[in-house]
């Protein structure tokens, strides 16, 4: 039985780099444990992640490469705010006399 590898080892055991492993690690892809700070991998496990396939390892590390997507939105700017706001003032009119025709 061969000890466990930390994650620079483990990186270079499977061909990639360490935050690409560290990705995968986190999206569950690879199995890992904390002693302390540092990561460890065991060599199973890693085999394990080879055994799937080639592909597969490309699939999964080209989804852990992607840029993840902001939550957050840009903020809106002075002239889109008012023109936001047009809109929703036209559409409340619009709503006020559609009352006013039908009471």
């Amino acid at each position: 039985m061969q000890p466990p590898l930390y994650s620079r080892e483990a990186a270079e055991y499977l061909g990639i780099c360490v935050d690409t492993l560290m990705k995968l690690q986190r999206d569950g892809e690879v199995r890992g444990f904390k002693i302390g700070w540092r990561w460890k991998f065991d060599v199973r496990d890693l085999e394990d992640f080879k055994e799937r396939g080639k592909a597969e390892i490309e699939r999964a590390t080209a989804a852990a490469r992607a840029p993840r997507r902001r939550s957050v939105s840009r903020p809106m700017t002075d002239a889109e705010t008012k023109a936001v706001f047009k809109e929703i003032m036209r559409q409340h009119r619009e709503n006020y006399y559609a009352s006013l025709k039908k009471g």
